[in-house]
């Protein structure tokens, strides 16, 4: 697979299906910029080694590409803008697991070409103030987006807003989200589904849960012999690898649920 391993110097590991800008950081502000674009069908992995980085990433997918990105963040005050650029008929499936204590987070997708599909899929675990704010614009007809955020609150707090806009006369698009926070205290986390929707012709549906595993979740576990503890590890588990498909991130999930 492609990779960005974000060390003390920015490293690639890319081959010719990627086309990647990285432009000094501003002085100033200390923020990197960073420009993806997929020439062809890929996949890119994008790893976080160090603290204390701030960036722009703005990725652009091309008519027709398919592009699958996967990010793994542990490292701390790590500060990211996102924006994501979609053209006619393109697929872009995002899979991002953090293991961070604070987080602050905007991602923007731009659906702009008529047909275009996103899929974008967030695991975290909290030990500190998360709070990350996504918003799905269809500035085209037929586009697609599908939205999963998953959250696991240890000993902080975890905030999802997820904003989806149809403009008047974009029609035929769908719109789907699904949030879920599991916590284990009592501090306060929210989830805000919204959409701002001017077209009739629009499949739109959310839901949205936060709370602990259900009685029954684990009674069926422990009819089967597993223990109260075990139970809660392979929940919280199941919770976090479902849709991401990643060895690291089992030994990630063990330093919290052993």
């Amino acid at each position: 697979m492609n990779k960005i391993i974000i060390s003390d110097e920015i490293k690639t590991n890319l081959d010719n299906s990627i086309d990647v800008n990285l432009e000094e950081c501003n002085e100033l502000f200390g923020v990197c910029k960073i420009v993806i674009t997929p020439i062809c069908d890929t996949k890119l992995e994008i790893l976080y080694n160090i603290p204390n980085f701030k960036a722009d990433v703005i990725v652009n997918i091309p008519e027709g590409v398919n592009f699958e990105i996967f990010e793994l963040r542990e490292s701390e005050n790590v500060k990211v803008k996102y924006e994501y650029n979609l053209e006619k008929m393109s697929n872009l499936k995002i899979s991002k697991f953090y293991d961070v204590s604070k987080v602050k987070e905007l991602d923007t997708i731009n659906l702009n070409g008529e047909g275009a599909y996103v899929e974008y899929v967030l695991k975290t675990i909290a030990t500190d103030k998360q709070d990350f704010n996504l918003r799905l614009y269809h500035n085209a007809k037929g586009t697609i987006s599908k939205i999963v955020n998953n959250g696991v609150n240890v000993s902080g707090s975890i905030d999802f807003k997820v904003e989806g806009i149809v403009p008047k006369g974009i029609s035929g698009c769908e719109l789907n989200q699904n949030s879920r926070i599991v916590t284990f205290n009592d501090n306060v986390c929210k989830i805000d589904p919204i959409f701002l929707i001017d077209d009739n012709d629009v499949i739109a549906d959310h839901s949205a849960l936060i709370g602990r595993f259900s009685e029954e979740e684990l009674f069926y576990l422990k009819l089967r012999g597993i223990d109260h503890n075990s139970a809660i590890n392979l929940l919280v588990k199941g919770f976090l690898l479902d849709s991401i498909d990643d060895d690291r991130l089992d030994n990630i999930i063990k330093k919290y649920w052993r």
